[in-house]
């Protein structure tokens, strides 16, 4: 934990959902980094890891937030007249969840495996 996580039991500010789609990616870089090295041991087990590192940091490529946690993939799209409905990005709070251990609009639960 860094001084930074610190606060999560306050509201974020405005920049912190940027913040934390940047450390989100270089996790995810650092990680493939370290599997990529060698450092992982099992070679088919670093295939498989090396593959959802992959798909996980295409997914947060997609999905770049604003100061808001929103992102334009999230955004319900309707053909009305209607203004659309801003909603935060699925992919930045699903990673909040399983990185941070908190989540701030979703409703994630362990899947048990």
């Amino acid at each position: 934990m860094t001084e930074d996580d610190e606060g999560d039991a306050e509201p974020m500010s405005r920049s912190e959902p940027e913040r934390e789609h940047r450390e989100f990616v270089a996790v995810t870089r650092s990680l493939t980094t370290t599997v990529e090295n060698g450092s992982f041991g099992d070679r088919v087990l670093a295939e498989h890891m090396l593959r959802v590192l992959g798909a996980a940091s295409q997914i947060l490529d997609q999905h770049p937030v604003d100061d808001r946690g929103r992102c334009v993939a999230c955004r319900h799209q309707r053909n009305s007249v209607w203004p659309r409905r801003r909603v935060p990005c699925v992919v930045h709070d699903t990673f909040a969840y399983y990185l941070k251990g908190r989540c701030r609009f979703l409703n994630l639960r362990p899947s048990g495996r």
